[in-house]
């Protein structure tokens, strides 16, 4: 083989290899695409059922509010859940809760959209005492000096003065929020016992996509 015919030989898989390589680069990319769709599909399928599982959750809850606001005498229920949110420069998550249920008599106004996307970190003795105990009567008298002003703010706001509180636990040992009953006149056992009993199954609700 001459001089010539070898240079022209290399030349010409230079070439091949270059077009093998787009060709290669081609489908790389055509798959990544593909991929991309197929996941992205997938989440919205994964999203939409998890939607769906909300609805059918939602009701359950709603007539579950429903009942033990009328069995108890209850003036307001409401149920505040826990969400996580942006990221501080220390790399911390921030915790907030927004009241998603609320049930109440007809002589009280909607309240829930009053808590909405608050810091939990605004109510640290409070959820520390909740740690302590699986329920938590509070009134904005009595308390206030150890619960601090941010809690009793807003039960002003909602223009409450006592509620009982009990923390939701999912299956996995998640604090994934808190149920608060508000009402005129004192507590009793059957309350105390109901709103555990209630938090309990609005824990099992909540938690059901997580389990």
């Amino acid at each position: 083989m001459s001089v010539s015919e070898l240079i022209k030989l290399i030349s010409e898989v230079g070439v091949l290899v270059v077009i093998a390589a787009i060709f290669l680069y081609t489908a790389i990319r055509l798959i990544n695409i593909g991929l991309d769709w197929v996941q992205k599909k997938a989440g919205n399928k994964k999203h939409d059922k998890l939607l769906e599982i909300r609805n059918q959750v939602s009701s359950e809850i709603q007539t579950l509010l429903e009942t033990f606001v009328e069995s108890h005498d209850a003036g307001r229920l409401m149920i505040m859940e826990f969400s996580n949110s942006v990221t501080s420069v220390a790399y911390l998550p921030f915790k907030y809760m927004t009241c998603t249920y609320e049930v109440y008599d007809l002589s009280r106004q909607a309240r829930a959209h009053k808590v909405d996307h608050l810091s939990t970190s605004l109510f640290t003795p409070f959820f520390n005492t909740m740690l302590d105990k699986d329920y938590y009567i509070f009134n904005d008298t009595n308390n206030q000096p150890k619960m601090g002003g941010a809690l009793v703010d807003i039960m002003r706001e909602l223009g409450e003065h006592q509620f009982m509180c009990s923390l939701l636990i999912s299956a996995k040992g998640k604090n994934i929020g808190f149920l608060c009953m508000n009402k005129d006149e004192g507590f009793n056992e059957k309350d105390i016992e109901g709103i555990q009993s209630l938090a309990a199954q609005v824990s099992a609700l909540l938690g059901v996509a997580d389990m």
